[in-house]
């Protein structure tokens, strides 16, 4: 049996119903192809599978039963004009010391139908001479943080770059003007049947609006501001800050931006700040807000890298003159995760059996805590500081050596059976008997 949306019937969100028929090169017809949405759906699916939301996973699972056959379902509804975006849960986002976040889950089928128009957006050739711009960094492929701080670390190492202003664009994905962004995409695609899935796509409609009560209005939910948690947000704003970033960037002075995140390099105060005023301009015509280095200081700063600066954090990394590094608050939030991954383990020494049955043993801890650890080494392959990794690494030695001596002591406690099952090695009679039952005799 298909999977089938709850809301199939619904009128799709912004988007007329009628028949598609196009020419055989257009936009539409490239994003509805049934190898794209495949595609699509092969990212959703890795993603969802790292999700940790139960639900999401599930989800997922469910729709992968019978994945072709869904794909092909939302293909034809595509092709029809009977496609629905169906309603996402608005889920708020707790920041220490700051107002919530609200992030939007849509549900699976508007995820890989939004894939599909990312995929074919993104390279398309009007599309692309607005991303490809020196400064931009988040959101665009083949780009990342690694590339974002390897521009920097060449802009203070190498083009000996020795001012900086650190600062951020406000509440930046909610104050995005879609009918701008939109505009912009209309006259570069020149297709109106494209347009209008696009602008269904990053339509919110959500279905606890009642939960949310007056917090729904944290999400964007009229003409202002893009979804955060769908995956063509950050496309909508680095088409938006195109004509910035091309301002941000001049002789002299080098701006890495990644999504809303800034980091303007000149090489003096008076240039990098010209700039960050030009900027600043171009953001108001917008109705954006930038921080101001000279106004708020726990939003934006300004330096030097000389002397005894302290350098710049920057993506989750502190960047000096000829070293970078991740920063004391990224090394300190690992060696946290893998603490609470071995203390959840060691609050199951006592009864081995449910340990078992939720795979919260000692190995699992263990295999958990390496899977998490590779996962940040790797975020921070580029980094040159053998110090700072070596400072983890010992942390983490402490970490595992107590865990073992609570193991250690645990098991003088158990049998041989209740050992075996904390370390994860289970008994064979752990395994629900199902026994063959022969048939009894009929006379």
């Amino acid at each position: 049996m298909e999977l089938t949306s709850q809301l199939s019937c619904a009128e799709p969100i912004g988007l007329k119903k009628k028949n598609f028929q196009l020419m055989s090169r257009s936009l539409f017809k490239d994003v509805r192809i049934p190898s794209n949405l495949r595609t699509a759906w092969k990212y959703v699916q890795s993603h969802a599978a790292r999700s940790k939301s139960s639900a999401i996973r599930d989800e997922a699972k469910l729709f992968a039963q019978h994945d072709e056959a869904n794909i092909q379902r939302i293909a034809r509804n595509l092709k029809n004009g009977t496609f629905a975006f169906t309603p996402s849960t608005g889920v708020l986002k707790k920041r220490e010391g700051k107002s919530h976040r609200p992030i939007v889950l849509a549900p699976i089928e508007n995820k890989i139908v939004q894939r599909a128009i990312l995929q074919k957006l993104q390279n398309h050739r009007g599309i692309l001479p607005l991303l490809k711009n020196p400064g931009s960094y988040g959101g665009i492929e083949g780009r990342g943080v690694e590339s974002a701080l390897t521009a920097v670390y060449d802009g203070i190492s190498r083009e000996r770059m020795q001012f900086f202003v650190k600062t951020d664009i406000r509440e930046f994905f909610t104050r995005i003007p879609k009918g701008h962004v939109i505009a912009l995409i209309s006259e570069a695609v020149d297709d109106a049947d494209f347009v209008d899935l696009l602008k269904a796509a990053i339509e919110v409609e959500l279905e606890n609006m009642a939960l949310l009560g007056t917090d729904a209005s944290l999400f964007p939910l009229f003409d202002e501001g893009v979804a955060q948690g769908c995956c063509l947000s950050p496309l909508m704003g680095n088409l938006l800050l195109a004509e910035f970033d091309a301002a941000m960037n001049q002789p002299g002075v080098r701006t890495i931006r990644y999504i809303d995140d800034l980091l303007i390099l000149g090489k003096d105060e008076k240039s990098t700040m010209s700039v960050f005023r030009t900027g600043k301009k171009i953001l108001d015509a917008l109705n954006l807000e930038i921080y101001d280095p000279n106004q708020n200081s726990a939003k934006a700063s300004k330096g030097t890298f000389s002397g005894a600066n302290p350098g710049v954090e920057f993506l989750g990394c502190k960047i000096l003159v000829g070293k970078i590094s991740p920063t004391r608050k990224a090394r300190d939030r690992v060696v946290a995760s893998i603490k609470s991954t071995l203390e959840s383990c060691v609050a199951n020494f006592s009864n081995p059996i449910r340990a078992a049955r939720c795979r919260n043993t000692l190995v699992d801890a263990l295999s958990d805590a390496n899977n998490i650890l590779q996962g940040w080494a790797n975020q921070y392959r580029f980094c040159n500081a053998p110090a700072e990794m070596r400072d983890v690494d010992e942390k983490i030695d402490g970490l595992i050596r107590s865990y073992l001596g609570k193991y250690d002591q645990a098991k003088r406690k158990l049998d041989d059976l209740g050992v075996r099952r904390i370390l994860g090695v289970r008994p064979a009679r752990d395994v629900a008997s199902q026994p063959i039952v022969r048939p009894k005799k009929t006379t």
